[in-house]
């Protein structure tokens, strides 16, 4: 038997990630949740959504869609057909260069990758009196994505993420 599952369309809100957990109290039995997105808007959206957003909602999965049909002449049309919502334009070459919005794409899955690694950490680290302070530091760091308070612009992305390498490597150091 395959069981159920259920795509929802999240653009980084709070309300949309709370709407979410709702329905999934609701509905027990859906085992499996999805998040999906456009790679839309600006390099920090996509960062976001890709990221913090997907850490804070309560779902398995994010995929995210984008469109490569460029009609015309390629080069000409590249920056102007949808520009907001393509992964890759054609360089000189004709080769695909990635465009702004898949890069925060792309951002967005490494500052995820720090928060699962910090959240190890602190799993592994959690039952050692001596590591107490780094994974209250850690866990301090980890709620306030949860909660959605951090990070504000594109600056605070990487101190975020700078914040959670060194909280890392406190847990794995002493």
């Amino acid at each position: 038997m395959i069981a159920p599952y259920l795509d929802a369309a999240v653009s980084g809100d709070m309300p949309a990630i709370d709407s979410i957990s709702k329905v999934k109290a609701a509905y027990p039995a859906i085992s499996e949740w999805h998040v999906y997105g456009g790679i839309g808007g600006s390099f920090r959206e996509n960062r976001r959504n890709n990221g913090c957003t997907f850490y804070r909602a309560p779902v398995c999965y994010t995929w995210g869609w984008a469109y490569q049909a460029i009609v015309k002449d390629q080069k000409e049309d590249a920056g102007r057909l949808y520009p907001w919502l393509t992964a890759t334009v054609p360089a000189e070459d004709g080769s695909p260069m990635p465009t702004l919005q898949w890069e925060g794409y792309r951002e967005g899955c490494k500052d995820l990758g720090y928060m699962v690694a910090l959240e190890r950490a602190i799993a592994r680290s959690e039952s050692l009196p001596a590591r107490s302070d780094a994974v209250k530091e850690g866990k301090k760091l980890l709620d306030a994505v949860r909660a959605g308070a951090r990070p504000g612009d594109n600056k605070d992305f990487d101190v975020l993420r700078r914040e959670m390498g060194e909280a890392i490597t406190q847990l794995f150091s002493q």
